[in-house]
């Protein structure tokens, strides 16, 4: 089997693969073609075929059996508890989660708000992993993704087979006890050690020390982390292989140099990397670079060669063999993959380079580019920069800055007086290597948003990046590479382009929970529109209530939908009135995208008493986008859709009458798009338009008793509404009464808090309307 272990590995995975998307002809046809495509590789020697047919039949059968058995013995409405916490408990801000398992061995996430900074002090210094704690509370389930193409919380807790969020009334440490099992010791010398530190090393040095000596990242800075993620660093943060070997080398010279024998080593060695897989939090990359090495270990001890791939290739085997939801995992995905291309263009590209520096830009190109649409297909962006600044911070974090942290550490615990130089040029480094990313985060130009891919692009990048290293490797045929850059380009272009080649057109309800915003794309990406931004009321906190990234709907809700859209550009912003809940998120919009022209009932923001409105003037300013008012008459055509601007009149006292009403017609549909219209702007409307009909109505004012009166709902006969609301809202909106109506007159209804996001998604005057909750 030396070196056939690759071809077994991609049977595992794709019989994990078919399983999981439930035996999809196109997963059944893949996994035929690949074993066709094997016994004829192989001259039709049955062995391999068999021996693979027989790993994709058999991982699609574990892959199901454990997805049958992921389930909850709970039936939800238990209200005490007793389990023992699983993982080292995080507090950010005012809130503390942690992973609490079950004597049923069920584990839950645990979500608590702390009330007090007292508490909070308190849970810190007395809360330890592997306590037993009995606790009143309540259980709910995750929150599902409710926007398209959103992250999914409930399936990524279930892929971690945590079923339930169990919020307890109180968690104080009386509530809790020390066990006395070794089982959680590792964990909690983990956990002593990071406590560590926090308390006696420099701010900006904590955050690095802890994810590169343990593999946590929770005290570094956000704007740090971002950066890192925006730029293609992040990898850089994790403990990875480099740093396995780095320890191993380290630790096997320091016993050899002692006296210990290299049998006696290897045995040490192989017995504490499953220990430090502990201490450095477990994460797919730290498994599959602690098994790789034992794998070398065995095959030294033995005797046995093993090549790299095999390696790779059975490190895989063993860890989806442990739990096949790890194939879901983007660490787990990226770290094998871009080991995977390494090891394949070791021999063939990378040593046919003499220098370590060409070399070092081999790498970096090679790992980029077969990352690049997994990282499109998570982040939907990439910087150009990426590469680099990866030819930088590669030597940086490898030779710099991680031995220097290992070090620190070291030498902090030794001796702490020894370890103030070290620690001193540590922060140094850190602190010019943050300003660079700093400055280099303003220059946004370099980043391009490139949207998510489908499916079938997915694949179709990957042969075009097989394609170009097979064409890289032949070094001698310039005109072969030629075409293997061409064809990679084309696909990439094809991605940017795609959203202007579609004759399609959408008009998406997005679920910003108690606010409004409406997404309008026109065929072929002629326009893009948006009316309001949503937004939730921030109430003044503590400092110690401040959370590390706290939620704001423009980043965290529109900007990842827009960018995974592929959305550069918005040709129109445009705020109905300036209620927080309708222009909340308007500075993420304007920061992450070119905004072309902002549309709004009044420019006097300068002088408002909203500060939001005043601050929002200022940003304006800053970016140099045109602002502009509109009133009733007003109006624009793109092509052949007209949208007109039918109020406000400009004599209106009420904030929400002031709101811009906008009609139009799209997809063979009349909308009426109210803002939070009142009934006194409602029979203003029908005064002015006293013909005025729609398909769609919008309903003002998130369906409160104030707006949507008989009169004006009679006259405009909807066939469908649209209310967007906030799930369990304070306000009780929408209003039963506003219901009964629209039902008396067979409206359709369609409410963000129930169905999530809407969207309508049309080809000429044809459409048809899709939602994301059922």
């Amino acid at each position: 089997m030396r070196g056939k272990w690759i071809f077994v590995a991609f049977a595992a995975a794709l019989g994990i693969m078919a399983a999981y998307f439930s035996f999809h002809l196109f997963t059944i046809i893949s996994s035929l073609v690949y074993l066709i495509w094997l016994i004829y590789k192989h001259n039709w020697q049955l062995k391999l075929f068999l021996i693979c047919a027989f790993t994709t039949c058999l991982f699609a059968v574990w892959f199901q059996w454990v997805d049958e058995h992921n389930a909850s013995t709970l039936r939800g409405t238990e209200k005490k508890l007793s389990g023992t916490i699983k993982s080292i408990p995080k507090v950010d801000g005012d809130r503390l989660t942690l992973i609490l398992q079950l004597p049923s061995k069920e584990k839950l996430q645990l979500s608590y708000r702390i009330k007090t900074e007292q508490e909070k002090n308190q849970l810190q210094q007395q809360l330890q992993v592997g306590m037993d704690c009995k606790l009143w509370g309540t259980l709910s389930t995750p929150e599902e993704a409710r926007n398209f193409m959103a992250f999914d919380y409930r399936k990524y807790l279930y892929n971690k087979q945590i079923h339930w969020i169990f919020t307890p009334d109180s968690l104080k440490s009386a509530q809790c006890q020390p066990s006395s099992s070794l089982k959680y010791s590792l964990q909690k010398w983990r956990s002593t050690e990071l406590l560590y530190i926090k308390n006696h090393f420099p701010e900006n040095t904590v955050g690095f020390v802890q994810a590169l000596i343990f593999g946590e990242r929770n005290e570094i800075h956000q704007a740090v982390e971002d950066n890192f993620q925006q730029f293609g660093l992040i990898h850089l943060l994790a403990i990875s292989g480099s740093h396995v070997v780095l320890i191993v080398a380290v630790a096997f010279y320091t016993l050899v140099r002692i006296g210990v024998t290299r049998e006696g080593t290897f045995l040490l060695l192989f017995i504490a990397l499953p220990f430090y897989m502990v201490i450095a939090g477990g994460t797919p990359s730290v498994a599959r670079a602690c098994l790789a090495a034992m794998v070398v270990m065995i095959a030294i001890q033995f005797r046995t060669k093993f090549l790299p791939l095999d390696v790779l290739s059975i490190v895989f085997l063993i860890m989806v063999s442990i739990d096949p939801y790890y194939i879901t995992d983007i660490g787990f995905q990226l770290s094998f993959l871009v080991s995977l291309f390494l090891i394949l263009s070791s021999a063939t590209i990378i040593s046919t380079y003499n220098s370590y520096w060409k070399q070092l830009v081999a790498v970096t190109m090679i790992a980029q580019i077969c990352a690049l649409p997994l990282i499109l297909n998570y982040n939907f962006e990439i910087s150009v920069l990426s590469l680099p600044l990866n030819f930088i911070y590669v030597p940086l974090m490898s030779v710099i800055i991680l031995p220097l942290s290992i070090i620190s550490f070291i030498a902090s615990h030794l001796y702490e007086p020894l370890a103030s130089i070290p620690i001193m040029v540590l922060s140094s480094i850190l602190d010019y290597s943050d300003l660079l990313l700093e400055q280099t985060e303003k220059v946004s130009a370099f980043t391009l948003i490139f949207g998510k891919p489908s499916r079938g692009l997915f694949l179709i990048y990957y042969v075009a990046i097989i394609y170009f290293c097979i064409t890289w490797e032949n070094k001698n045929q310039k005109a072969s590479l030629q075409k293997g850059v061409a064809f990679l380009l084309l696909v990439s272009s094809y991605h940017w382009l795609s959203p202007f080649l579609l004759n399609e057109g959408k008009v998406t309800m997005i679920d910003v929970g108690q606010g409004d915003s409406i997404l309008i794309e026109l065929p072929y990406r002629k326009a893009v529109y948006l009316i309001d931004t949503g937004g939730v009321i921030s109430f003044s906190k503590e400092d110690w209530q401040k959370r590390k990234n706290p939620f704001e709907v423009g980043e965290d809700i529109i900007t990842p939908l827009l960018k995974a859209k592929g959305i550069r550009t918005i040709d129109k912003l445009i705020l109905t009135h300036g209620d927080l809940d309708h222009i909340g998120g308007t500075e993420a919009v304007i920061q992450n995208f070119k905004v072309k022209e902002i549309l709004v009932s009044t420019v006097d923001f300068a002088n408002s008493k909203n500060e939001e409105e005043r601050a929002l003037h200022t940003l304006i300013e800053k970016k140099k986008i045109t602002l502009k008012a509109v009133k009733k008459g007003d109006s624009w055509k793109i092509g052949r859709f007209v949208f007109y601007v039918v109020g406000p009149s400009g004599k209106e006292d009420n904030k929400n009458d002031r709101s811009i009403v906008l009609y139009t017609a799209l997809g063979g549909k009349r909308w009426l798009f109210t803002g939070d219209l009142e009934e006194k702007g409602e029979r203003n409307l029908l005064e002015q338009y006293p013909n005025i009909k729609a398909d769609v109505l919008k309903i003002g004012h998130h369906g409160s008793l104030t707006s949507t009166s008989k009169s004006f709902a009679r006259q405009v006969n909807p066939n469908v509404a649209l209310i967007s609301v906030g799930k369990n809202n304070r306000f009780g909106h929408p209003h039963p009464k506003v219901i009964e109506l629209l039902e008396k007159q067979h409206i359709m209804i369609f409410r963000t808090d129930e169905n999530g996001a809407i969207c309508y998604k049309f080809n000429g005057n044809k459409g048809t309307f899709k939602w994301l909750l059922p």
